[in-house]
């Protein structure tokens, strides 16, 4: 019988993944912190394996995070649809995106506006970024 992932291990992993990704681990280096493979740390990640209990609080402790953390958001019943932030997360391209957008320092609008569809620049510390 052929493996197949379940709802809450396919969310446990990509709530994993969002965390080693945010903290900019490579699998290999989250794998090697645990003494596990990057394949196995791929496994858990789209839910093919399940993360046991042990594993899970070994994983919790090297990302620095509780372990509920992994479990927030989780739909109950498998026909739902998983969270937008699932979804988000479980692209790199949006990821990308995403941490790009946290390390944006303070911005400081030159001229325009967002609203009516105007145009905007944006200068930061690094410069003028053009609309």
């Amino acid at each position: 019988m052929a493996k197949s992932a379940t709802a809450i291990n396919v969310h446990v992993g990509s709530r994993i993944r969002m965390r080693r990704t945010m903290l900019g681990l490579s699998q290999g280096a989250l794998g090697d912190g645990l003494g596990i493979t990057f394949q196995q740390i791929q496994k858990y990640q789209k839910g093919i394996n399940r993360v046991g209990a042990g594993r899970l609080q070994r994983i919790s402790s090297f990302l620095n995070l509780p372990i509920s953390f992994c479990f927030e958001g989780e739909q109950n019943t498998a026909s739902q649809k998983c969270s937008m932030l699932t979804t988000i997360v479980n692209s790199n391209e949006n990821m990308d995106l995403v941490k790009a957008f946290i390390a944006i320092e303070d911005a400081v609008f030159a001229d325009g506006s967002w609203i009516g569809g105007q145009s905007a620049r944006c200068r930061t510390s690094t410069g003028t970024i053009p609309r």
